[in-house]
């Protein structure tokens, strides 16, 4: 009876899963409507105006419409696919109506209304009054990554930017639509995977035997020597991305900020106070996105569990050392994790996933907060799970203290891992007086943030971020749901892609085993829930700032693995022949990592081409435009006991590079400071007795001043 009520549920799962996947391709899809009356343009995007113009340099002309496929991954389901044109003059009259066609070729058409329908993200150039010179009133629209929208004029070949505009509303329905296509689409692959090893289940002999005969003993050994091995090889791979390919500099805003509130740290201060801030600030603003200077307070914007680790770093002269340190940290933990919940083979399959995973090596090798965040929040969920299972008072209070850190490090990521973990505590803690051993460690961490608000803003609920640029949380006018939709959609595309380097459609083949396959386990869901809570949260916040990949999605990483392993543990539960569907199993994922390792690692193939996303390791050297190359120019002159200025350029990373390179007290050996022309020799009274330069970041050079 239990094996029929199984099945049965089994069968409505997936038809219900099924279902939702066919209804979201239905309503994967926008129209874009154009009317044209008397030279004004109008433009509406699935019935809302979004733009419109009046220009008189056309008359008349034709329509061609091109899908926009720049930083979406080559096998997205959601690239966009020109479905139908419809025309219709101003009577109604049908003037134009073809499927799958891109261009009308040229028309004598004045006055029309045309209807563009567009299968996957709204991405394309739409160009009106087309003349048989390309010229004509151009619409670009980007929904993904970078999106913007505006209208141009090309005549005679030249460009005019007639209008420009950040962002826009797609629609609820489209929105999630697209976005649940996206994880949907491996769906259909799940069952083929299931089907296949059935077939090969029932193909391969019994007699045939996957099995070693060695004992317990022997097996632990071996278990104990991969693991070893493997974390070992990751670890050497993180240190040589960050200290060869990264050259052990920071190479992103955020990063630099990070590391210099790490120099205050180490230093014993909370906030720095330059006394050379108080005349010559304007010399050293290179640093103001993300180092606020208030009341004679410099400080970074960012909480302070980050910087703190890298403090250590600093004291030690080594800091390129603690991303490697922490990432390999986060591998031991997850390990231990693997093991109590998959045993040691899965484990092993797991470890392997991650050590080759692009989204792993990206940032776990670099200075940004993601990789401590990820430690913290591993930390959190391993002494969580010991919590359920021990009587040990220690194990709530460790895990707590994981968690105070990684909300001390990003807030809102932290934020949307506690919901679902505080209900299920409560649902599933035998003994709920347990949860008054989680506060201790949660309250000295609040406290802790509430006094770090107070130090350095005056006010404990006033956070840094809020005195900083950095939008505010939340839905309005300008970020309403249907754009934040566009930024989810940017950031699940990549991270399907990045996570694994696997196709897109594969990347989740065994989470949905997992959510297919009974039993449906607790845990499951709790990672799952997990999942969705993660991308939810960072619909609050505007933009999708893909920078070392989907950097926001990176703390989802721990449970997709969960996931993966616990549907490759689910299908070899269909049988007592478990070692035969875990080699299976295995040969699969190894086939996909001899892909990724020849695309990624052996530069042999593009996987993808994204910006802000490295398409192969080695283009981590150099990311960003980033370099050590001033620095080192410094070393091979020997230089000291000089202040050099820098000339600044368009890009941040001309003049911010080398000021990363101060102290906090701005009193080393080197002094890096902006260039300002004719006012340099005002900054001379301030360091009288240090030879000056003259440093230009793009052509690397350093020359002497010229004092006259």
């Amino acid at each position: 009876m239990y094996k029929k009520k199984g099945l049965i549920l089994l069968f409505l799962i997936n038809a219900l899963i099924l279902g939702a996947y066919f209804v979201c391709k239905s309503f994967a899809s926008s129209e874009i409507t154009v009317r044209v009356y008397n030279n004004n343009y109008s433009v509406y995007l699935n019935n809302r105006l979004i733009d419109k113009i009046k220009d008189q340099s056309f008359n008349a002309g034709g329509l061609s419409v091109y899908p926009e496929n720049f930083n979406i991954p080559y096998d997205s389901p959601i690239k966009p696919k020109v479905e139908k044109i419809e025309i219709k003059d101003l009577k109604g009259r049908t003037l134009f109506s073809e499927k799958n066609t891109s261009s009308t070729g040229y028309k004598n058409w004045e006055n029309f209304a045309a209807k563009i329908k567009i299968k996957g993200v709204p991405s394309l150039i739409l160009t009106l009054h087309e003349q048989k010179n390309s010229d004509g009133i151009v619409l670009v629209l980007r929904g993904f990554f970078d999106i913007d929208y505006g209208i141009k004029k090309i005549v005679d070949g030249r460009e005019t930017i007639l209008t420009s505009h950040t962002d826009f509303d797609l629609g609820i329905i489209p929105g999630l639509a697209l976005n649940a296509l996206l994880f949907l689409q491996s769906f259909p692959s799940v069952l083929l995977l299931i089907a296949l090893n059935l077939l090969l289940l029932f193909s391969i002999p019994k007699k045939i035997k996957i099995e070693l005969s060695l004992s317990d003993k022997t097996k632990k050994v071996i278990y104990l020597f991969l693991v070893t091995l493997l974390i070992a090889t990751s670890f050497m791979l993180l240190l040589f991305i960050n200290l060869e390919l990264l050259e052990g500099v920071p190479h992103v805003p955020d990063s630099i900020i990070y590391m210099m509130q790490a120099k205050i740290f180490a230093r014993g201060k909370i906030f720095a106070s330059p006394e050379i801030f108080k005349s010559y600030y304007q010399f050293f603003d290179s640093l103001r996105g993300g180092m606020l200077y208030l009341n004679e307070k410099w400080f970074s914007q960012y909480p302070f569990g980050h910087p703190l680790i890298l403090a250590i770093g600093v004291i030690l002269g080594m800091p390129w050392l603690i991303p490697p340190i922490v990432s390999t940290a986060t591998l031991i933990l997850l390990t231990l994790l693997f093991n109590s919940f998959f045993g040691r083979k899965i484990t092993i399959l797991l470890l392997f996933i991650t050590l080759l995973s692009p989204l792993f090596q990206s940032n776990g090798a670099n200075f940004m907060s993601h990789g401590s965040a990820l430690f913290f929040s591993v930390g959190f969920v391993f002494f969580f799970f010991r919590t359920l299972k021990y009587n040990s008072p220690l194990d709530p209070f460790l895990s707590s203290l994981f968690f105070g850190l990684f909300f001390n490090t990003r807030i809102l990521t932290a934020f949307a891992l506690f919901v679902p973990f505080s209900l299920y505590a409560i649902l599933n803690l035998k003994q709920r007086r347990r949860l008054i051993l989680f506060l201790p460690g949660l309250i000295i961490f609040f406290l802790l943030y509430l006094g770090y608000n107070w130090a350095l803003t005056g006010n404990p609920l006033i956070n840094p971020y809020q005195l900083s640029d950095t939008p505010p949380l939340g839905f309005s006018p300008e970020h309403t749901l249907g754009s934040a939709l566009l930024d989810s959609l940017t950031n699940s595309s990549i991270f399907l892609s990045f996570v694994f380097g696997w196709p897109q459609k594969l990347t989740l083949l065994w989470v949905f085993v997992a959510l297919i396959l009974p039993p449906l386990k607790k845990t499951d869901l709790l990672f799952l829930t997990a999942i969705i809570s993660i991308i939810s949260a960072w619909l609050l916040f505007d933009g999708s700032y893909i920078m070392y990949g989907p950097r926001y999605y990176y703390e989802i990483l721990p449970f997709v693995l969960f996931l993966t392993g616990s549907g490759i543990s689910k299908l070899m539960k269909i049988t007592m022949r478990q070692n035969l569907i875990f080699s299976l199993n295995a040969i699969f994922i190894l086939l996909l990592s001899f892909r990724l390792i020849n695309g990624w690692l052996l530069n042999q193939q593009k996987l993808w081409e994204i910006s802000e996303t490295p398409s192969t390791v080695w283009e981590l050297r150099g990311f960003n435009n980033v370099n050590s190359k001033l620095l080192k120019l410094v070393n091979l002159k020997s230089i000291h006991n000089a202040l050099i200025f820098v000339k600044p350029c368009t890009h941040w990373w001309c003049d911010a590079v080398p000021a990363s390179y101060n102290n906090p007290d701005f009193n080393g050996d080197i002094i890096w400071a902006k260039d300002l022309g004719f006012k340099n020799k005002e900054l001379f009274k301030a360091f009288p007795n240090r030879k000056y330069y003259l440093a230009d970041y793009e052509t690397v050079s350093i020359v002497s001043y010229d004092l006259k």
